[in-house]
């Protein structure tokens, strides 16, 4: 969403325009299916750009990015055309899961999941029909807390209070490019240099989360931790804060941030995921019974949900059960192909490593020596 922010010139901020009727209608729930459909043939191994701009409606969301001002929307929409957003959301990593059809005051919007290098969102589209075809309009980000056009107008907003506006708001671009390419280590550095009131928004503060994920465990806590302290009571920002909240051994605060994501999305094989990993590091009594029931709930949500069964062979070990451990170690195979390294595994659980049956693993090819 940075990408085209910078792109904004401030004449074109500061024009004057009149406010203009609704573009188009909600679509219907069949015509909204059949949107997804279409949404995910963006990424099928390879991103088509060409299709995101197609499905984004870049007239109806520079309305809804200058609450209906004529002047400024036409303003924006060259810049939205070549920043093609809707590719940010489909095609960094690998396409995202679709889940379900939510009905919002009446109108279906589609909810995708996105789990990748940089941690796990949630997409919430509004879907417009225009001119006979349904497209994306805006989306709420639950790890932005906020809808895309939210955002950018807050972002655009903090850009003009400075000095220069155009090269912060490219900084904000570089920002979000050296975030996608893994280069955290340079984009904390750009954020450094980047204008009080530009550093302080929002949007600028979750990119410091994420570019800082990668720093030793004592720093990364310190970052979350003066997140959570100006961000802490904002409902929206739950699913940014569980990573705080995991660091902190709030598990408490873990559930609960849970329990407000499923009010707002429904249930997730992701969402069972993040609580059965608190019960497994509060290790209190029944706890780890707790985290089995999660896993389950997740595997039936999602069969074959990788990162469930991964967690499953941790729990089996925790569990000290070797037929249950030997079981996860085959599904994760069986899901991945990827092989585990019983020399690795032993220096975890060393005595139940050397059970008989986890040989057998190694002459199937779950497991190399």
């Amino acid at each position: 969403m940075k990408q085209f922010v910078g792109s904004l010139s401030v004449a074109v901020l500061l024009a004057a325009g009149c406010k203009s009727k609704p573009l188009g209608s909600p679509p219907t729930v069949e015509e909204a299916q059949a949107a997804v459909a279409e949404l995910e043939k963006i990424n099928t191994g390879t991103c088509n750009e060409s299709l995101a701009r197609e499905l984004f409606d870049t007239r109806a969301f520079a309305m809804q990015l200058f609450d209906g001002s004529e002047a400024l929307a036409k303003g924006a929409e060259r810049e939205l055309t070549t920043a093609a957003p809707l590719s940010k959301v489909f095609c960094s990593g690998d396409a995202p899961t679709f889940l379900r059809l939510q009905t919002v005051k009446g109108e279906p919007k589609p909810v995708f999941r996105r789990d990748g290098g940089k941690g796990v969102s949630y997409y919430r589209l509004d879907l417009l029909k225009r001119d006979g075809k349904v497209r994306v309009s805006d989306w709420i980000d639950f790890a932005q807390g906020a809808a895309l056009s939210e955002t950018t107008r807050s972002l655009i907003a903090a850009n003009i209070k400075t000095d220069d506006a155009t090269a912060s708001g490219f900084a904000l671009q570089r920002i979000s490019t050296l975030i996608a390419a893994s280069d955290n280590a340079e984009a904390r550095k750009a954020i450094a240099e980047l204008p009080a009131a530009v550093k302080a928004a929002k949007g600028v503060r979750v990119l410091e989360v994420t570019a800082s994920s990668d720093l030793p465990r004592e720093e990364y806590a310190k970052v979350l931790d003066a997140f959570a302290k100006d961000f802490g009571t904002d409902p929206s920002m739950q699913l940014m804060l569980l990573d705080h909240y995991f660091l902190a051994k709030r598990y408490d605060a873990v559930w609960s941030a849970v329990a407000s994501l499923r009010t707002l999305l429904g249930d997730d094989a992701e969402l069972h995921l993040f609580e059965a990993n608190a019960y497994v590091a509060r290790a209190q009594e029944g706890d780890l019974a707790k985290a089995e029931a999660e896993l389950a709930a997740a595997l039936k949500l999602e069969p074959g949900f990788v990162k469930a069964i991964s967690s499953m062979m941790d729990l089996r070990f925790a569990q000290k059960d070797v037929p249950g451990a030997v079981a996860a170690i085959r599904a994760f195979y069986a899901a991945t192909k990827k092989q585990l390294s019983r020399s690795k595994l032993s220096t975890l659980w060393p005595t139940m490593l050397q059970s008989a049956e986890f040989d057998v693993l190694e002459q199937e090819g779950a497991l190399i020596p």
